[in-house]
C-alpha cells in the first residue's frame, strides 16, 4: 500500500499584488500549516512535492526542506495574471486533470510500498484530479461548496479550504481509498 497526503495550499495572502504565481502565505498561513502538519504527521518517512507556485512551495516548506517542485501540480489558469480574477480563459478541466494525473502516476510509481508522499497543490487541479475517481458535486458555487463521493461515502461536504488535506492509498497504482483528514 502507498500513501499520498494530498493538500490545498494554507491560507495565501489576498492582498497580494504578485502574479498569481508568486503570491505568498500569510503569516497565519505558515504557522497553521506547520501546526496541521504536526497534528497529522504519519510515522513513515514522506518525500515532499509541491506545485511551483509560491503559497503551495511555502506550505511544502513547513513538512519538510527537502521539496521536489513540480509543475504539473500547478492550479488551473483561469484568471487574469497577478489576481485572483476568474476570466473566462486559460485551460480546460480536462487538461488540468491530465497534467495532475501525470504527475500523480509519476508520484505513486516513485514510491515504494509502506511509505508515504505529500502532495501540495491548489482546489481547482486537486478537484480536477479526484474527478477521475470521485462523484463532485458543486452544492453552492459561489461559496465554492462541493460534495466528493467515492465509491458511496462522502469524503468532503464542504470547501476544499485552506487546511484540506486528502489521504489517497493505493495499491498496485490503483486508488482503493480517500479519506479526509481536513480540519
Amino acid at each position: 500500500m502507498k500513501t499520498i497526503y494530498l493538500f490545498r495550499h494554507s491560507a495565501p495572502d489576498r492582498q497580494s499584488t504578485a502574479a498569481n504565481s508568486r503570491i505568498p502565505l500569510t503569516a497565519d498561513g505558515k504557522a497553521a500549516a506547520k501546526r496541521f502538519w504536526n497534528k497529522i504527521r504519519p510515522s513513515e518517512a514522506v518525500t515532499v512535492y509541491s506545485s511551483p507556485y509560491r503559497r503551495a512551495y511555502e506550505t511544502a516548506e513547513a513538512i519538510s526542506k527537502s521539496i521536489i517542485t513540480d509543475a504539473q501540480l500547478a492550479e488551473q489558469e483561469t484568471g487574469k495574471q497577478g489576481t485572483f480574477t476568474i476570466q473566462p480563459v486559460g485551460e480546460s478541466f480536462r487538461t488540468v486533470r491530465t497534467r495532475m494525473t501525470a504527475a500523480f502516476s509519476y508520484i505513486v510509481s516513485q514510491s515504494k510500498d509502506g511509505t508515504a508522499a505529500v502532495v501540495v497543490s491548489h482546489a481547482a487541479a486537486i478537484c480536477a484530479y479526484l474527478q477521475q475517481y470521485c462523484t463532485i458535486t458543486v452544492t453552492d458555487a459561489d461559496k465554492k461548496l462541493r460534495r466528493i463521493m467515492f465509491s458511496g461515502a462522502t469524503v468532503l461536504n464542504g470547501p476544499i479550504s485552506t487546511q484540506s488535506c486528502f489521504v489517497l492509498r493505493f495499491e498496485d497504482r490503483v486508488l482503493m481509498g480517500i479519506e479526509n483528514v481536513g480540519l
